[in-house]
């Protein structure tokens, strides 16, 4: 499914971390999605959740001074029009109905990182995993790649 301009779509971790890293083979579709963003041609979303991953990542796989971590995160934040969403007063129980509705193996931060969408009245990921969305009625993941 192609992206839809003037849409609101959250962006997983491994999108900000595509177009972090100029040798991915996703970065330039990454960076492509970023720029919509940017110019607000669509609302580019995170999760506050999506910001502890990026950090842990960069700090721990990349081996990126927390310096440069606290940069890249104020880049996401601060300069390309990106909206934070946090979980919520209700999102423990859209969680916990998501976990126990869940038939398969799902890791429990994808659907926490759901629970916080639907809370949020979030209906679209941009993610390179939509199989871990799949079965979650609330959410359409899509692959922009």
């Amino acid at each position: 499914m192609p992206i839809i301009l003037k849409k609101s779509y959250l962006l997983d971790t491994n999108i900000l971390i595509y177009s972090l890293d100029k040798k991915s083979f996703y970065f330039k579709k990454s960076s492509e999605i970023l720029r919509l963003c940017f110019n607000k041609q669509i609302t580019g979303l995170i999760a506050q959740q999506n910001l502890l991953e990026l950090a842990n990542i960069l700090i721990n796989t990349y081996k990126i001074s927390r310096t440069e971590v606290i940069k890249d995160i104020n880049l996401f934040v601060l300069e390309l029009n990106l909206k934070v969403i946090f979980p919520g007063s209700k999102t423990i129980t859209t969680f916990l109905k998501l976990l126990k509705k869940s038939k398969k193996e799902k890791e429990v931060f994808d659907l926490y990182l759901a629970a916080t969408m639907i809370d949020n009245q979030v209906e679209n990921i941009l993610t390179r995993n939509i199989k871990d969305f799949a079965g979650i009625e609330e959410i359409q993941a899509i692959n922009p790649f």
